[in-house]
């Protein structure tokens, strides 16, 4: 008659617990790159701000979330910040991540975020109870290139060139008016 009773309260405790940890996780804040116009050597800075709700999960004694962030700009540069903290149960917190160590050369880049998390509920000897992952990812604004001086100072010379063949070309006389 006991083991019934503790197989149903353990069964009772694991219901919870998963009904918890599915109202539990992490919500993107907001995500930005400034300037979205880059200029060689651009150095856009990412913040990617989350929201961590963590679940309480009964006989849990504190709580480990190890995991990364990449943040990610064109298809070739990438950044990964790894990220550990523990906290007590249902613990809700903030955190933001910030890089701006890309060297973008001239050019446009789409911008982009992803993040992976694992939540460990510990009990007070350290032992792994119950674990929830929580992973996401997410488009951010493109960055654009500000031409450079030169390029400026050859559109300048483009358009003069332009505007003095057009003025040149109605100050001719037609050759058929000449006779």
């Amino acid at each position: 008659m006991r083991f019934s009773t503790l197989a149903i309260l353990a069964a009772l405790l694991a219901i919870d617990a998963a009904d918890t940890a599915a109202n539990a996780g992490v919500v993107v804040e907001s995500f930005s790159v400034s300037p979205t116009y880059v200029v060689y050597p651009a150095k856009p800075t990412f913040d990617l701000t989350l929201e961590f709700d963590l679940p309480v999960i009964p006989g849990s004694f504190s709580e480990i979330v190890t995991g990364s962030v990449t943040l990610s700009a064109g298809s070739t540069d990438q950044v990964i910040l790894p990220f550990s903290v523990q906290e007590p149960p249902g613990a809700s917190f903030t955190h933001d991540f910030i890089y701006s160590g890309f060297g973008l050369p001239s050019g446009m880049y789409a911008t982009a975020y992803s993040y992976s998390f694992k939540d460990s509920h510990r009990d007070q000897f350290g032992a792994e109870l119950f674990s929830t992952y929580f992973s996401s990812t997410g488009d951010g604004p493109v960055l654009t290139a500000v031409p450079e001086p030169s390029t400026w100072a050859m559109m300048v010379l483009g358009f003069c060139g332009l505007g003095f063949m057009a003025y040149r070309r109605r100050n001719q006389v037609p050759a058929a008016t000449a006779i």
